[in-house]
């Protein structure tokens, strides 16, 4: 019996060794430095600065400091490792009478798996969008693959990518497309395409 008992505590140990929590399985209860918590919490993709994390209520990305100490070593060591050379493309000021660029349908970059709006905030001018890459490598994302469903029903597309000044007005355009790095998120503007004023965007996400 008592050989039994040793030989069981082992076999527990190798598993424990296998099935880190957080990483390897749910955690009931995930308490973050912010004191938000999160329940069912599992690491499911690790970036240079956040974690994606999926819980009871869907998922989103968590920074490396806001874990519990007793988690943050393990998901150190699962860090993406920085690229070598920056994949974000240079923000290049739009002279004020030239028109938005326009980019064929056959041009624009495709979706990938793993891709999506981590958060949104619809503007009275343009729409803040968090895009998520949870690949392993960089992504490109044109405006037109943000879609806007309007209070109407129907369907408002991307048109340009912008940005804003410190007063929260829109400064220049930026080249069409933006390219997100491995398990990284990029904050974007995107005006989308004009729709009546007694219409509004109820809802964001990618085609």
């Amino acid at each position: 019996m008592k050989a039994f008992r040793v030989a069981a505590g082992l076999l527990l140990s190798v598993l424990g060794v296998y099935a880190a929590p957080l990483i390897n399985e749910p955690v009931k209860e995930l308490k973050l430095a912010s004191g938000v918590v999160l329940y069912d919490a599992q690491a499911k993709s690790f970036g240079e600065k956040v974690v994606m994390v999926k819980h009871r209520d869907g998922g989103q990305t968590v920074p490396y400091e806001q874990f519990p100490e007793e988690y943050r070593a393990a998901l150190l060591e699962k860090k993406a490792k920085p690229s070598p050379v920056s994949v974000r493309t240079n923000v290049v000021p739009a002279p004020k009478t030239a028109a938005p660029k326009v980019t064929s349908r056959d041009a624009e970059p495709k979706r990938v798996t793993g891709q999506i709006i981590n958060s949104y905030d619809v503007r009275p001018s343009y729409t803040r969008v968090e895009i998520y890459n949870g690949s392993d490598r960089p992504v490109s994302v044109h405006p037109s693959s943000v879609v806007g469903e309007r209070s109407d029903g129907k369907i408002a597309s991307g048109r340009q990518w912008v940005a804003v000044d410190a007063s929260d007005n829109i400064s220049m355009t930026l080249d069409q497309t933006q390219v997100v790095g491995p398990n990284d998120v990029l904050t974007l503007r995107v005006v989308f395409e004009r729709i009546p004023q007694d219409v509004s965007i109820v809802k964001v996400g990618l085609r």
